[in-house]
């Protein structure tokens, strides 16, 4: 009886330890893993009124596999451009140009999950100047965009003037994550922009 005692309790403080550490190192992967899409956002907004039929719900580019809902997001407390909370969502900054309007609208989107399975826009990186992208807005408007530019640039000095500014155009930006992971600052330092301009049938 003695001897039973005794196993049984060291199974349970082994069984309590391994238990405990697969908690610790759940957390510790978790916390460590998150990556986010972050631009800096202009500080001069051009802000478009409240969310309507107008705005973007859908955003699709058939070349590369890309299918995603559009959510609107604004700042974070850093002034940077927001992150939709899913990763298989696409963030459209809702304080500019919305998509089929004149002017830069931009969307964002997810490179991956932290913690190495793809997001939403893992394969921007195989888009190529004259792949087509669409978006659907609330009202059942579909908008034809067509790739003109795509660039890589330092995660600390993008061209924001080029992403957000004021042009003639009906201008729309993709974003995502790119080069090397900083796992110290926990973002990667680069960011692939995909420029692309309206076109009409």
């Amino acid at each position: 009886m003695v001897f039973d005692a005794s196993y049984r309790k060291i199974v349970f403080v082994n069984v309590l330890f391994v238990l405990l550490m697969g908690v610790g190192l759940l957390f510790l992967y978790r916390s460590e893993g998150v990556k986010k899409v972050v631009v800096p956002a202009p500080e001069t907004d051009i802000y478009t009124g409240e969310v309507g039929t107008s705005t973007p719900v859908t955003v699709s580019i058939p070349a590369v596999g890309i299918e995603g809902l559009v959510v609107p997001v604004g700042k974070t407390k850093s002034g940077n451009m927001a992150v939709p909370g899913k990763y298989e969502n696409v963030g459209w900054y809702r304080y500019g140009s919305v998509p089929g309007s004149v002017g830069n609208a931009v969307l964002a989107g997810h490179l991956d999950n932290g913690r190495g399975s793809p997001a939403v826009f893992y394969n921007l990186k195989e888009m190529k100047i004259g792949d087509k992208v669409y978006v659907e807005t609330g009202g059942g408007e579909k908008l034809k965009f067509m790739v003109k530019e795509i660039r890589l640039v330092d995660y600390a000095n993008p061209p924001l003037e080029e992403i957000f500014g004021k042009v003639e155009g009906e201008m729309l930006n993709l974003i995502t994550c790119d080069g090397t992971w900083d796992p110290v600052a926990k973002i990667y330092d680069k960011r692939l922009i995909v420029f692309t301009e309206r076109v009409r049938e």
